[in-house]
């Protein structure tokens, strides 16, 4: 198994858009955040909403973290 396709396991792949759905219907999304590794917010904005795609075309390639309500959700992978 090559390094990248160990990549591949360990975080969800995104090119250009993260979606975010909540399961829970009394559960709104009011914001959402992005944080780089460094620890610095690249993305942040107010929602109202149980599902919310947010386009991350501009960002560089890298791994990012989703807080979503100011609870980390997810790590992602940007190629």
């Amino acid at each position: 198994m090559g390094e990248n396709e160990s990549r591949r396991e360990r975080y969800n792949m995104v090119i250009y858009l993260v979606s975010l759905l909540f399961k829970q219907t009394e559960e709104t999304i009011s914001t959402i955040s992005i944080i780089n590794l460094l620890g610095k917010t690249v993305y942040n904005n107010e929602y109202n909403s149980e599902k919310v795609q947010v386009d991350v075309s501009a960002l560089p390639a890298g791994v990012y973290f989703v807080k979503v309500n100011g609870m980390d959700v997810k790590k992602f992978l940007k190629e």
